[in-house]
């Protein structure tokens, strides 16, 4: 059983980094000139996509990641969410100031 220790706590550590879902970046505020795709973790840290990004929007969604399963996505205005939209899958949120994306299932 020592020797299965190593190989359980990695496993553990991966599936607590798992992504919550993927949300695509675009370069204007109305989600139409994509950017790019991230896979957020369930780590409940905010994610930014590529440079210059100013509207996301959450593609997909694994609400099963969340620590709580108490409503919409998360969309931030700042890396540190002080500025926070929630959102539904495929709705699109833009802001002046970039945009982040959470996993935090609009529990605040």
């Amino acid at each position: 059983m020592h020797f299965l220790t190593p190989f359980l706590a990695a496993a553990v550590s991966l599936l607590s980094t798992a992504s919550a879902g993927q949300a695509n970046f675009f370069s204007d505020t109305n989600c139409r000139h994509y950017l790019g795709t991230t896979y957020p973790s369930s780590l409940d840290l905010p994610s930014g996509g590529p440079a210059g990004s100013f509207s996301a929007m959450w593609i997909e969604g694994d609400q099963t990641e969340c620590r709580d399963t108490c409503g919409p996505y998360v969309i931030c205005g700042d890396p540190n969410c002080a500025a926070h939209y929630l959102t539904a899958l495929g709705s699109c949120v833009g802001t002046a100031t970039g945009v982040w994306v959470a996993n935090r299932c609009g529990c605040w």
